[in-house]
């Protein structure tokens, strides 16, 4: 009986602290490749239709925990496709850094803007967990490093005579750590009796805008789902100095969130431009664009509410990045989880995410699972996001790509 690994990953959106920016240089390195594999994911998934979002954070994240276990041709092609450009004994302490860094600053920002504890300007949080057999015997130095770099405890479970139990609970604790925003995630028959292990990864990330919408200035208007059709949305407004960058197709604008995060708009200038920005959207192209934000210029911007959820199964996408040991239960080789024979192997990669804007500010989640088996001053310039558009949120200080989507339709759920 081939024995399943299961790597359940959560994630949500908050607010950041800064890092130093010589703080490490590994932590550097990390962050590039999150930010290379976020793009690289994102141009794989593109075709799909509809609004998309994704945590590509909580993915590499929840992954980076299995490529602890990973061993030869199986590493060698999560590390290429991951864009881990560190070593083993390298890359998890940066990951460990920057999980930490992300969790002190919540605590950090709530000390500062809210001592008494009873606002919250935003929250972040972030976890993980694995889920274990009872009685398999899993590698202590793999226990060792998920506990000590990823704050993973090993819970014991009984897949293989309570397995619909187990799932109930896994699904339990990420509806926990998303504030019930993710229900749901491992659906019924995604766990086996043969399933070993379950790795999870949460964040969560809720917060107001620096400077918040007038609700007063919302009003009905038109966006264009394309040349053809228009539908009417409520569309908010606001009047402020903004960093903006014209990249001649389409504009960049980094909207601040009260922290150290932002939502930047990619909003093409022809209404069915999106398609030619997504192919420029590189890991260059995109360092270029918020090099070349400037401050200077004051816009009103009109951005619609919109709220979305996605699911995406990512085995597929995966293996067609090149990640086509890990899935394969005759060549995976996971002998830094568990050595006895047969081995383990990735089933499912699962990932759910959701995400609500508003006049106040974001509320956004995500989980992927890994299943083996008003100024006075003159207005310049208007930015109506009256058209589909991309949006990244991402750490300022560090640069991290926590979510990034479309919405061709701020209507769809």
């Amino acid at each position: 009986m081939i024995k399943k690994l299961t790597c359940l990953f959560l994630a949500l959106l908050f607010c950041v602290p800064p890092v130093l920016a010589d703080e490490n240089e590994d932590l550097k390195q990390v962050v590039q490749g999150n930010t290379d594999f976020a793009l690289s994911l994102y141009q794989q998934i593109r075709s799909k239709e509809g609004n998309l979002f994704v945590s590509p954070y909580s993915i590499s994240t929840a992954l980076a925990m299995t490529y602890a276990g990973a061993r030869d041709n199986t590493a060698v092609e999560m590390a290429r496709v991951l864009h881990f450009n560190v070593n083993q004994e390298r890359l998890h302490p940066a990951m460990g850094a920057l999980i930490r860094n992300l969790n002190e600053r919540k605590r950090t920002q709530r000390r500062r803007n809210d001592p008494d504890g009873d606002k919250k300007p935003f929250e972040l949080s972030i976890a993980n967990a694995l889920w274990g057999q009872n009685g398999y015997s899993f590698e202590k130095p793999f226990l060792d490093l998920t506990r000590d770099f990823y704050g993973a405890g090993l819970k014991q479970m009984d897949f293989q005579n309570q397995t619909e139990i187990s799932r109930l609970e896994i699904n339990r604790w990420v509806e926990e750590q998303t504030q019930d925003k993710i229900k749901d995630l491992l659906a019924e028959g995604a766990l086996k009796k043969y399933t070993k292990l379950v790795l999870t990864n949460a964040i969560y990330f809720k917060s107001d805008w620096a400077t918040p919408f007038d609700t007063q200035r919302t009003r009905q208007e038109t966006f264009h789902l394309d040349t053809n059709r228009k539908i009417t949305v409520p569309i908010m407004h606001r009047s402020a100095h903004f960093k903006a960058h014209d990249a001649g197709t389409h504009t960049v604008l980094a909207l601040p969130y009260k922290g150290h995060l932002e939502m930047v708009l990619i909003v093409p200038k022809e209404i069915d431009g999106l398609s030619k920005v997504e192919k420029t959207l590189t890991p260059e192209t995109l360092a270029g664009w918020m090099e070349r934000l400037d401050r200077s210029t004051r816009y009103d911007l009109g951005l619609p509410r919109f709220k979305t959820a996605a699911t995406l199964d990512l085995k597929k996408t995966l293996q067609e990045m090149g990640m086509k040991d890990a899935f394969d239960d005759k060549t995976a080789n996971f002998q830094g989880i568990v050595r006895s024979r047969p081995g383990l192997d990735i089933d499912k990669v699962i990932h759910k995410a959701f995400v609500d804007v508003n006049e106040s500010g974001t509320e956004a989640a995500a989980s992927t699972a890994v299943v083996s088996d008003d100024a006075l001053e003159p207005l310049l310039h208007l930015i109506q996001v009256d058209r589909p558009f991309l949006f990244l949120i991402r750490d300022q200080q560090t640069g991290s790509i926590l979510f990034m989507g479309r919405i061709l339709d701020p209507r769809s759920r």
